[in-house]
């Protein structure tokens, strides 16, 4: 029996095993009851997963370290019941967590937000406690800190049910950071918001991370002290994983689906109402409509190809989403609403048939009329069935159809019994009036009528056209610029004329004799001019466009009496348009004599003209012709040229510089004013070095346009030619000699006019060869491109030891001119005839010149007055080169054989700038200066790019009063320094050809501002107020303030916020009278010269220069608050006057204006 239990259990214990462990039945979840703090920290600590923690009671929450750490919840558990008031930041999770039923607060000052941290957060008939924060919510966790390691999980969601509300929250897909470090949440982020959620106040929902927001009184409780919702920036909180988000009903303002990461959120909608009208959706990466209608509001787009899905019995209206929006793949079957000038175009795949409704579906109809012949789908992979139109109840024959390309063009769109008019005309005709009596047996009809008729004087109608007369049509109809308002009764229209009560016009006759009848409806007499402009809209036109025509109605007075008519008078205000504008109305009583009454193009013109028979003018009772004046004005030209780029010339002033992307319809000057311009030509126009304005020139019919500001930079330095300053020592040889350029140098003269000493290497010397004798043997001496030659000799050795041996030359003479002794032996070889005494001299000698004198010297005087000595050292080859200036400073340039260049200027004051140059190694310069010199502006001479910056050796930071020169280095100091030259130039693929590509390198290299990426700048692009902040802060490179400004649009943690507070603090704003600072607000220039000269102001610097402003055609429009500051800024140069000489002070200023005026700026600040 044993045996048989055991083997029983045994079996048991196999079978269970086998089981998967979900067969085995878990523990049931624990309900910990909690009424204070520690009890509540006990709970958690000892929990299972599963376990519910149930809140008695409400209380408050401690954290006992008192720090700025989040509470975090490291098990899946359910906190439900009561109320729970946090003196921690936050809430951060560890694992899945449920709150159900609580009231919760956030009282911190510091990150009053939950993050869910990877793991799954679910809220469920959660509101806020009263009197505390608002709530927001993370699907990320959190960086910066000791708890940004807390365990994360592999999916962040957010899940919101029942009746919740947590204040005007926000919600975000990606992480917090405390301390503005870049943080990136590489999961998966998804928020759900379910149909039974109520209540809920969502503000805004972002598809990345944020920034935490605080403020800093004593009292966390104190709640009078706002704080601003953590502050979205995709260029630092991105979100790599999937993110989507689910909504439902009307609880959410915005949502902002760019994760920063390049991938954009997928939005899925699923209810049974409209969302509310304000909601903002942008830079959605899809949209999917499960059920009810989803019509985002003004502001919302899509990004890139985004998927759209519309499930059967669903709608999602586009109508605000701009003229085309742009889909990847579309799945349909239910409604899709559309603008009367909207487009869809579906780049992907298309499924399902879908309803396409315009402006909105009511009862199965179009709210509004489609517009005939508009493309309103484009889809290539659509078929005949993939979208039906919803045609208007007034207008059913209107549909989509689809061409062979995949567009869907609306067609139709009349009344069946509506004519379709391919052209019409209108006479100009005198009528007699004519009377209706009334019936004196119908006693509700009008009085008599007075009538009279503008005959058509063609219609042609479409030949598949409704057999019915013009009549049928909506027309749109004009008297005298009056507008009419149509009536439709008994399938024809009336028109009545809005500004006069008893006059009114109808369309009359059959189709073969049509005309427009204008009448009195309250028995006044009809006479005089009337003008008649009559449109058929497109709906009814064969060509898909309105027709407009106009003619002119004369009413003869009653009676054989001439009819007084007013002189017709000239229509005034015209512009030029490119269509025929009627200058002065003709017909009926009024006939062309001669002359022009309308016309296309801009001018002046004249018409004369007379009165037909039975006519007499109303001013004076006479007849004749008269003489009628007018012109149409030409058009501006709001254009600015685009696309325009520079090219240096390629020598120093040349004039084969370019302006790029210009046309002949072109013109550039010097100055803004354009006193004195050129047209320019299609391409490229040449030009020399310095700054041209640029603009569309004034045209038969266009004024001139606004004009942009171009910089052709100097075209490089060149060798403008080279002469010998001192000759070479040694010009006779013996053969076979080696060539000997000792004391050989060059004045050389470069293209920007000045002149330099160079002392001559063997190497650049050609054309020698010691291998013969040669009476004289031309030497060539190359240098930058430019040549100069010398003489020398080449002496036998056949009956000669040498020339006398004067120079150790003769058969000893090399050995003699090293002073080795040995020139006598060599000698004795020279010859029978003279060779002994040749060497036996020439080695003596030699020997002792060449021991007593291992340097060679030569001084000149150069056209300016100064003197040049130049000094070859012949064992080290360095040649030292010293300039002695007539005004008393000094420059010596010291060259080396490994190529290091010394030059050191030293000035009367004493002032001395020492500049060394290296290969391979950054310039360095030490600049001295001496007692009682308390300040110096200097050059060190090196070659500079726009992008180098002078960098204090001391400090390692950039020398704020410095620039990049032609001449080198510009530097202002108040004390000795040794400088190191860095080129950090940055290459944006967009400036490369940009006329302030050198101003950009400027200002970039100093990092006073950035590219807006690693290979773009942006140039045209508008600069914010909160960007000058910055420049300024890191212009003056100081992080100090005494304390912060109160600006209401001021975030605590930007990127601006320090700047913008040492500004405010150092009193160069306060801001708009409204209290906030405008951060976003594009700065005007005249704002920006404000700026500038503030700062120079409080640090010191001279603000010297009043101009006169009233020589720009808007000098009185600059704001009083800006006027010296504009002043000063035209006085010094930043600011020249645009757009034909105005200064435009309410102008923006672009990116690369600003980096232009930033160069001048603190070049200035150096005068």
């Amino acid at each position: 029996m044993k045996k048989r239990i055991l083997s029983i259990i045994t079996a048991l214990a196999l079978t269970m095993a086998l089981l998967p462990a979900a067969a085995v039945p878990a523990s049931a979840a624990a309900t910990h009851k909690v009424s204070n703090s520690d009890e509540f920290h006990r709970a958690l600590a000892g929990a299972n997963n599963g376990d519910i923690i149930q809140l008695a009671g409400s209380f408050v929450l401690k954290n006992s370290q008192s720090n700025n750490n989040s509470l975090v919840i490291d098990k899946a558990v359910t906190i439900q019941g009561g109320g729970l008031t946090l003196w921690y930041c936050g809430i951060l999770l560890a694992a899945d967590v449920t709150f159900k039923d609580v009231t919760l607060g956030l009282a911190s000052n510091v990150r009053n937000a939950i993050m869910a941290n990877g793991h799954t957060l679910t809220l469920e008939n959660v509101k806020k406690t009263s009197g505390t924060r608002d709530i927001h919510l993370f699907c990320g966790g959190l960086s910066g800190g000791t708890q940004a390691n807390t365990a994360q999980g592999s999916h962040g969601q957010i899940i919101i049910k029942g009746n919740t509300d947590l204040g005007r929250a926000n919600i975000y897909a990606g992480s917090i950071s405390t301390d503005g470090s870049p943080n990136t949440f590489d999961k998966p982020a998804t928020v759900t918001i379910e149909s039974s959620a109520k209540g809920l106040s969502i503000e805004n929902i972002y598809a990345c991370g944020a920034l935490e927001t605080y403020t800093s009184p004593d009292d966390w409780f104190d709640t009078e002290n706002e704080i601003a919702p953590p502050a979205a920036d995709i260029t630092k909180y991105s979100v790599s994983g999937d993110v989507t988000f689910n909504l439902y009903g009307t609880m959410v303002k915005t949502v902002d689906g760019n994760t920063g990461a390049g991938e954009y959120a997928k939005v899925t909608y699923d209810g049974n109402t409209y969302l509310n009208e304000n909601l903002v959706l942008t830079d959605i990466g899809g949209l999917n409509v499960a059920s009810g209608n989803m019509v985002p509001a003004n502001g919302s787009s899509l990004a890139g190809n985004a998927p759209l899905t519309i499930a059967d019995g669903a709608t999602l209206g586009l109508n605000n989403l701009g003229g085309t929006v742009n889909a990847g793949d579309f799945t349909g079957g239910g409604n899709l609403l559309l603008g009367q000038s909207q487009k869809l175009v579906v780049n992907g795949t298309v499924s399902g048939e879908t309803t396409v409704g315009i402006g909105s579906i009511f009862n199965g109809y179009s709210k509004e009329i489609p517009t005939e012949g508009h493309t309103y789908i484009e889809a290539s992979n659509s078929n005949e069935n993939s979208f039906t139109l919803a045609a208007p109840a007034s207008r059913p024959d209107f549909k989509l159809v689809r061409d062979s390309s995949g567009a869907w063009m609306a067609t139709g769109g009349h009344r069946s019994d509506e004519p379709i008019v391919n052209n019409f005309a209108l006479t100009s005709d005198m009528a007699d009036p004519s009377t209706v009596q009334p019936d004196p047996n119908e006693p509700d009809t009008k009085p008599i009528l007075w009538l009279a008729e503008l005959p058509f004087e063609y219609v042609e109608y479409a030949p598949n056209s409704a057999e019915n007369p013009i009549a049928y049509i909506s027309l749109e109809i004009k008297v005298n610029g009056m507008d009419t308002t149509p009536q439709e009764i008994d399938n024809v229209y009336y028109y009545y004329v809005n500004e006069v009560a008893n006059l009114q016009l109808a369309i009359g006759g059959d189709p073969n004799n049509e005309a427009v009848q204008i009448e009195t409806t309250d028995g006044s007499a009809l006479s005089g001019s009337y003008i008649i402009e009559v449109t058929v809209p497109a709906s009814n036109s064969g060509t898909g466009q309105p027709i407009t025509r106009t003619g002119i109605l004369t009413v003869k007075a009653e009676g054989n009496d001439p009819t007084p008519i007013p002189e017709p008078t000239a229509n005034t205000g015209l512009v030029y348009t490119g269509e025929e504008q009627i200058g002065v109305p003709i017909g009926g009583a009024y006939v062309l004599e001669s002359g022009d009454a309308s016309a296309s193009d801009a001018g002046s013109y004249t018409a004369q003209v007379k009165l037909a028979d039975g006519f007499v003018w109303e001013s004076t009772g006479g007849t004749g012709t008269i003489s009628i004046d007018w012109e149409i004005a030409k058009a501006d030209n709001f254009n600015l040229p685009e696309g325009l780029g520079v090219t240096a010339p390629t020598a120093y002033n040349g004039r084969d510089g370019k302006i790029t992307g210009t046309t002949a319809a072109m013109e550039y000057s010097k100055d803004a004013g354009f006193s004195n311009s050129t047209t320019c030509t299609n391409g490229e126009t040449a030009v020399s070095a310095g700054d041209y304005y640029v603009r569309f020139a004034e045209s038969d019919n266009y004024n001139a346009g606004p004009a942009v500001l171009v910089t052709v930079p100097q075209g490089p330095v060149t060798v403008q030619s080279v002469a010998i300053a001192t000759p070479a020592s040694k010009t006779q040889y013996q053969v076979g000699e080696a060539l000997d350029v000792t004391g050989l140098t060059l004045t050389v003269t470069m293209s920007d006019g000045n002149t330099y000493t160079v002392p001559v290497a063997a190497g650049m010397v050609s054309g020698f060869n010691s291998s013969a004798a040669a009476a004289s043997q031309t030497l060539t001496v190359s240098y930058g491109g430019k040549t100069v030659t010398y003489n020398i000799s080449v002496a036998g050795d056949s009956s000669s030891g040498g020339d006398d041996g004067d120079n150790g030359d003769g058969s000893g003479g090399d050995s003699g001119d090293n002073g080795d002794g040995s020139g006598g032996n060599d000698g004795s070889s020279g010859g029978s005839s003279g060779g002994s005494s040749g060497g036996s001299s020439g080695g003596s000698s030699g020997g002792s010149s060449g021991g007593g004198n291992s340097s060679s010297s030569d001084t000149i005087t150069n056209a300016d007055g100064s003197v040049t000595t130049t000094v070859t050292d012949k064992k080290t080859g360095t040649v030292t080169t010293t300039t002695k200036k007539t005004d008393g400073s000094v420059t010596v340039m010291e060259v080396k054989k490994d190529g290091t260049v010394t030059i050191t200027d030293t000035a009367k004051n004493g002032v001395k700038v020492e500049a060394v140059s290296k290969p391979e190694t950054d310039p360095s310069a030490q600049v001295t200066l001496p007692a009682g010199v308390k300040t110096a502006t200097v050059t060190v001479p090196v070659t500079v790019t726009p992008g180098m910056v002078a960098v204090d050796a001391k400090t390692g930071e950039v020398v704020k009063l410095s620039a990049p020169t032609e001449d080198g280095m510009l530097v202002k100091l108040n004390e000795s320094a040794e400088l190191i030259l860095e080129d950090r130039s940055k290459a944006f693929a967009d400036t490369e050809s940009h006329w302030a590509k050198s101003a950009i390198e400027f200002t970039t290299a100093r990092a006073l501002f950035n590219g807006t990426s690693d290979t773009t700048f942006a140039p045209d692009e508008s600069m914010t107020r909160g960007m000058i902040a910055v420049v300024l802060h890191n212009f003056e490179g100081s992080t100090e303030f005494n304390a912060q400004n109160d600006f209401t649009d001021v975030a605590p943690g930007m990127w601006y916020t320090d700047a913008i507070h040492w500004i405010a603090d150092q009193g160069i704003t306060d801001g708009y009278d409204n209290g906030s600072f405008g951060v976003d607000d594009h700065v005007t220039r005249e704002q920006l010269v404000t700026f500038l000269y503030r700062y120079a102001n409080v640090m010191g610097y001279s603000t010297e220069g009043t101009a006169d402003l009233s020589a720009f055609p808007d000098g009185d429009s600059v704001s009083g608050y800006a006027s010296e500051a504009m002043r000063w800024a035209v006085s010094n140069g930043l600011i020249v006057g645009t757009d034909g000489g105005a200064l435009a002070p309410g102008s923006g200023a672009t990116r690369a204006q600003v980096a232009a005026i930033l160069n001048r700026f603190v070049l200035n600040l150096m005068k």
